[in-house]
């Protein structure tokens, strides 16, 4: 076995947590830690989670049909 897996460095990289990492944006809604790779709503500059984007905005979903989409052809 190498001197190094068995080393003290091995086992504190190993056992050592990770670096926190920095959030980009904040929850409007509930406060939570967007960080980049997220997935969240944009909704005129104010950012939600997908937790809270789901739960406030459920009872105004709507399905668009093709006429709505592409208008008129």
């Amino acid at each position: 076995m190498s001197d190094w897996l068995t080393s003290k460095a091995y086992d504190d990289w190993k056992t050592s947590p990770p670096e926190p990492r920095e959030s980009a944006f904040k929850c409007t809604c509930c406060g939570e830690s967007l960080y980049p790779g997220d997935f969240y709503w944009d909704i005129e500059g104010e950012h939600y989670c997908i937790e809270c984007a789901e739960e406030w905005f459920s009872d105004q979903k709507t399905v668009v049909t093709e006429e709505q989409f592409y208008g008129e052809r």
